[in-house]
């Protein structure tokens, strides 16, 4: 219980910084930019509150099932979270299809002319993808590389950064849909554990696949480690841990009895 209440603390306080994060991208923003762009600027918030949505839910659930039979009242409670969960999830995914199409709108630029954008409300995307304001003191290093420009909005990145923005890009849109796969596989998992007990050769079948998706979480956290990104990294490993902490809090063994059992009731 200790160590589950670390890593949620910790997935708490993650929420805080990306939404931080977030809120700097969002301060770089056209005043006239379309909806969606302010909305897309909080992609990863959002992404993050429906992680946290269906938590509680998987929380409260288990909770509630090893307590007593659970409500229909609690049963509205655990369906509001999931569908909140969800909803935010699959936007965030969209919002993150997004990201990657906000890299074609980049086009060359004359790199002998990035000195006088400097101290003009113009930014550019840095090693880790963060705007930095472009001002006279920087904008030396930047000029000294092939240098493209945002077409919707006063940013700059070098050539080398915009092809790691587009493989972030393309990471970030397999590591969110796969996450969604597999808690649904999990789901389905728990589901089939206690429908189905005698088809052990379909939860081995779901076993596997799984397994499958959790290498390319994994693979997806140790990329973002030997990229430099460690609290992307650090992140995902809390993820993982929280996800699986919750799987075996919930596949374990119950009782025959009532109190274990979960029908709705009045």
């Amino acid at each position: 219980n200790g160590f589950r209440f670390i890593i949620y603390l910790a997935l708490v306080l993650n929420t805080f910084y990306y939404f931080y994060l977030d809120a700097i991208t969002y301060s770089v923003l056209a005043a006239g930019a379309p909806l969606i762009q302010h909305i897309q600027t909080f992609a990863t918030t959002i992404d993050y509150a429906g992680w946290l949505f269906l938590l509680v839910a998987f929380q409260l659930q288990t909770f509630w099932e090893y307590q007593a039979r659970i409500s229909r009242k609690q049963l509205s409670w655990i369906v509001t979270l999931v569908s909140a969960g969800a909803g935010c999830l699959f936007l965030a995914l969209y919002l993150f299809v997004l990201d990657y199409e906000y890299y074609d709108h980049f086009a060359p630029y004359p790199s002998e002319q990035v000195c006088a954008l400097a101290d003009d409300e113009t930014y550019f995307l840095d090693d880790w993808q963060l705007y930095v304001e472009l001002t006279s003191e920087n904008c030396q290093a930047l000029s000294q590389t092939t240098v493209f420009m945002h077409a919707l909005e006063p940013t700059l990145v070098s050539e080398r950064n915009l092809d790691e923005g587009i493989e972030l890009a393309v990471i970030e849109v397999i590591n969110a849909a796969s996450w969604i796969i597999l808690v649904g596989l999990v789901q389905f998992g728990l589901l089939a554990e206690r429908v189905w007990p005698e088809r052990r050769a379909l939860l081995r079948i779901l076993g596997r696949v799984k397994l499958a998706f959790y290498a390319v979480l994994l693979v997806d956290a140790l990329y973002w480690l030997v990229y430099g990104l460690w609290v992307d990294a650090w992140d995902a490993f809390l993820w993982l841990f929280a996800v699986l902490a919750v799987q075996m809090k919930t596949s374990a063994p119950s009782q025959p009895d009532a109190a274990h059992s979960t029908p709705v009731h009045e």
